[in-house]
């Protein structure tokens, strides 16, 4: 009776040991599965960069600013008679600063710009922000583009700007904050409609 009783517990033991190396057994299966993977995807994602860039090799441009050049090349076609495989390419490099620009910039000073919008913000107050973040951008420092200043409501008026002893109507970087200056003053008047406006500025 003891003996079978340490027979049974003996192969209880067993089957617990055979359990726990299986379930090792397939833990590391796993875990090595995992690491393969792994291995694969970034073999496969070097090999397909590395074919990528083979195909597509970064060719070094010694275009001046503003130049455009074109070249081609033909490579006969194996196998074929008077079949050729013809790449051509453009390359262009940009200009920097931009060609030299002069912008008049118009705004409507009537007395409609003095109206609200659904926002609760005023009609010049919106014109005045957007003109000011034009000008930062048209009239940076490295640029040499020039603006103008025209305001309009039953009469069209130019602006004439002087500073440390320059003078002139079209404004460059360096006198950019002049021509913010005069915009922030400026106050809508008059009440001519948008057609009667442009109409008076066409005569």
């Amino acid at each position: 009776m003891n003996s079978k009783r340490n027979e049974g517990e003996e192969l209880k033991n067993k089957s617990g040991r055979l359990i726990n190396s299986l379930s090792l057994l397939k833990g590391f299966l796993l875990f090595s599965g995992l690491i393969g993977l792994f291995y694969f995807v970034t073999y496969s994602s070097n090999f397909h960069e590395s074919k990528i860039k083979a195909e597509n090799p970064v060719i070094q441009t010694r275009l001046s600013p503003g130049e455009v050049a074109l070249s081609k090349t033909a490579t006969p076609v194996a196998g074929m008679v008077n079949q050729w495989d013809i790449k051509l390419r453009i390359e262009a490099r940009n200009q920097f600063p931009p060609p030299a620009t002069d912008v008049v910039l118009i705004i409507d000073t009537s007395g409609s710009m003095d109206e609200t919008t659904l926002d609760g913000v005023k009609r010049m107050d919106k014109a005045k922000e957007a003109a000011e973040k034009f000008i930062e951008q048209v009239l940076k420092d490295d640029y040499i583009n020039r603006i103008a200043l025209v305001t309009y409501d039953k009469t069209a008026k130019s602006y004439t700007f002087t500073e440390n002893g320059w003078t002139g109507q079209f404004v460059d970087s360096a006198h950019r904050n002049i021509l913010i200056k005069a915009i922030k003053e400026i106050q809508p008047v008059g009440e001519l409609t948008l057609k009667q406006r442009l109409e008076q500025l066409q005569k």
